[in-house]
Order: structure tokens, then C-alpha cells, then sequence
């Protein structure tokens, strides 16, 4: 029964924006065991307990629970994390959104999956750790894809599909139901895959974003803030904001190299940019993060 939800809803499969941010297996080290926030409001964070066992509070007393050959797939809001020492897990992070931001799944309850289902997606997820371990990538392949070899980054992409397969299965039998697309101009949409798909290493053009949805500047503009709330190039901009927030708090690159990624002439250019939308500059942003 829980898969005619998603038979019956309005969904555009080409309109999915799926992308993995990481995937990893390892045994939780001393300062990861409690943590103030599980990053799972901006993000999908499903965790896989091998051994050991995990707490997630939130307020009100709420609190989720999983242990050894059990998932937790964990609600949109961050909660406090505690992990029982020498825990070992497989943790995945991703988005599974829609064209403009919105997530398929509200996911307003955590899910534990355990049996056989939960032995579906640890083999999933075991492959897709594998595939991602076997490349030299920056701790996260949300940014600099291009790093890795075209045919690597098919494999990758393959093992996360076959993952997000595993993952929407589950989360349909837990009764979750999958948002339906709403009934947006087809210009925003063409709009909003070419914004979200164009390289931050090259110059971003609402003129030439226009052209391609066969419409004048003014008239994209006004289409696409009455259905997203902001102009083409906020848009722009706040994706570009999240690439950079992900890439200062998921992996290791260089400041330079970062904003070299995201198509600024320098880093003092990056900074400033920055420093104007997050109050900080980068390497505060960075180190705030780590301690936090």
C-alpha cells in the first residue's frame, strides 16, 4: 500500500535534484560522540549502527534510538547527538530535493528501519562507501566533482542511485509520503535546472538565462520571484552560498582552492563576498565549525 503514494503523486522523476555530499564507514572518534547538532534540518542524514548505539534528543523530552544492525534515518531538525563510545557506523549525507529547494520527503518524525530491510540498505550503502573510498576525493563530492575521473563518477553516481532506490523504499513503508510537484511555469522550471546544474567556475548571466527560457530579463524576473520568492541570481547565489558552506565544513581544501571552485578571481574576493552574507570570513567560518 505504501508504494501507491508515490504512484499517485505529481512527480516528475527528471525533476529530482539528488546529491551526495558523503558517504563513509568508520568508528566514531572521542569528540564526535556528542555533538550539539546533527546537521539533519539542511540535510538527509541516515545512519547505520554496526556497533554501539545512538541517542538523538530534541526538545520536549523527544528522543530517537537505534543500535547494532539498525538505521535511523533522522527527522528534518537538528537534534543532540550521543553515541555510546566505540561506536561504529556507515553515515551518509545527501539531499533528495525537487527543482527550487524543496525536499521529497518532509520527514517530520525520525524512521528506524531494522530486518531485512535494514539489510538492504546497509548493502547499498556499503557499496556506494566503497565507490567513494576507492576515489581520491576531498572528503565530500558535493563540491569539485570534477576532481574525480568521469568514469568514477559514474560508479559513484550508479551506487548512490541504487542507494536512494533502497532509501525511498524504506521511507515509503515507514508511511512517509513523498511532496508532490506543484504546478509551476515550465519556464521557472527550465530556469531553475540550468541555474542549478550551471559550473560556478564560469560566469553566471541572467541575460543569457533568459535567452534559453525564451523570455526578456524582466519578464524571467517576474515569473520566477512570484514562485520562488527571490530573483534569478539570489538563487544563484544561495546555491553558491551552500557549495561554500559545505565545502569550509566538509573537507580539507584550501581557502585558494575553494574559491577558485566557486569562480572567484581571488581569495580575498571570496572572502569579502563571504564575510557579507555569513558575518565571518571563511577560515572563522571553518574553524567555528570544527570546534563546534
Amino acid at each position: 500500500m505504501a508504494n501507491q503514494h508515490l504512484e499517485h503523486s505529481k512527480l516528475d522523476f527528471y525533476g529530482l535534484q539528488p546529491r551526495l555530499i558523503w558517504a563513509n564507514e568508520r568508528t566514531l572518534a572521542q569528540h564526535f560522540l556528542d555533538m550539539n547538532t546533527t546537521a539533519a534540518a539542511d540535510e538527509t542524514v541516515a545512519w547505520f549502527i554496526k556497533q554501539g548505539e545512538v541517542t538523538v534528543s530534541y526538545g520536549r523530552g523527544v528522543a530517537a534510538h537505534a543500535g547494532v544492525g539498525e538505521w535511523l534515518l533522522l527527522r528534518a531538525e537538528n537534534g543532540r547527538q550521543h553515541f555510546t563510545p566505540g561506536t561504529r557506523l556507515i553515515s551518509l549525507r545527501f539531499h533528495l530535493r525537487l527543482r527550487g529547494g524543496k525536499p521529497l520527503f518532509a520527514r517530520p518524525r525520525d524512521v528506524v528501519v531494522t530486518g531485512a530491510r535494514a539489510e538492504r540498505l546497509q548493502q547499498a550503502a556499503r557499496n556506494l562507501v566503497e565507490e567513494f573510498e576507492r576515489v581520491d576525493a576531498p572528503e565530500t563530492v558535493f563540491v569539485a566533482r570534477d576532481r574525480i575521473k568521469i568514469v568514477d563518477n559514474f560508479r559513484i553516481e550508479a551506487a548512490f542511485m541504487h542507494w536512494l532506490g533502497r532509501y525511498v523504499d524504506a521511507m515509503l513503508q515507514a508511511g512517509e509520503k513523498p511532496e508532490a510537484v506543484s504546478n509551476r511555469d515550465h519556464r521557472v522550471t527550465k530556469a531553475l535546472i540550468w541555474i542549478e546544474d550551471h559550473s560556478m567556475r564560469e560566469k553566471f548571466s541572467e541575460a543569457e538565462l533568459a535567452r534559453r527560457c525564451g523570455l526578456g530579463i524582466n519578464q524571467l524576473g517576474r515569473l520566477f520571484r512570484s514562485e520562488q520568492g527571490m530573483s534569478p541570481f539570489q538563487y544563484y547565489e544561495e546555491r553558491r552560498m551552500e557549495l561554500a558552506r559545505h565545502a569550509l565544513t566538509d573537507s580539507s581544501l584550501p581557502i585558494k582552492e575553494i574559491s577558485f571552485e566557486l569562480g572567484f578571481s581571488s581569495s580575498p574576493h571570496f572572502s569579502n563576498w563571504f564575510n557579507a552574507r555569513a558575518g565571518m570570513s571563511p577560515r572563522a567560518w571553518r574553524t567555528k565549525k570544527r570546534k563546534g
